[in-house]
């Protein structure tokens, strides 16, 4: 239980570290700038580098808890093999949940910066209609004047009674 904890904990505390380093300054310095070689190496370092050290801590912090648990050799009918390449299988192990941590913050700042600029669109499409109709009424606006105008003029040529009352609907 206690040892659940613990390593909840480590797991914990190393993804929002890969988490904060990867939305804070990796993906804005390189990824968006479309520098993806230069994303892709620093993320796999930072990666590496995070496992192994959570590694590091895991063993020389709680060595003398996990020391019986550690020592004990695999049992006969062990699934994994002997050899050089599994003395690293700690820190792959460590990595593959930071690994996803490092993916799914990436997808989301991804997904989050995909919704600013939408929206940013969505705004200068909007700032944009809202300009082609100002600029229709201060067209339609001394055309409309012009017209009522010449009415108004017409009807006082004409001495029609309706002449004073038009005026006043202008004027209004």
């Amino acid at each position: 239980e206690t040892m659940f904890f613990r390593n909840s904990l480590v797991l914990s505390v190393t993804s929002a570290t890969i988490a904060g380093i990867n939305v804070g300054y990796l993906i804005p310095k390189f990824l968006f700038p479309k520098k993806y070689i230069q994303y892709i190496l620093l993320s796999f370092l930072l990666l590496t580098f995070i496992s192994v050290l959570s590694h590091e801590f895991w063993i020389n912090v709680f060595e003398m808890s996990d020391m019986p648990f550690r020592n004990r050799p695999p049992h006969k009918g062990s699934f994994l093999p002997r050899g050089k390449f599994f003395k690293y299988f700690p820190y792959v192990g460590r990595a593959v949940p930071l690994l996803i941590c490092l993916i799914g913050s990436a997808l989301y700042e991804m997904a989050t910066f995909a919704h600013i600029q939408s929206q940013r669109a969505l705004n200068l499409q909007h700032e944009k209609l809202d300009a082609e109709m100002k600029f229709l009424k201060s067209q339609i606006n001394p055309h409309f004047l012009f017209n009522a105008l010449n009415n108004i003029y017409s009807l006082s040529i004409l001495k029609s009674e309706n002449t004073s009352d038009n005026l006043l609907k202008l004027s209004d």
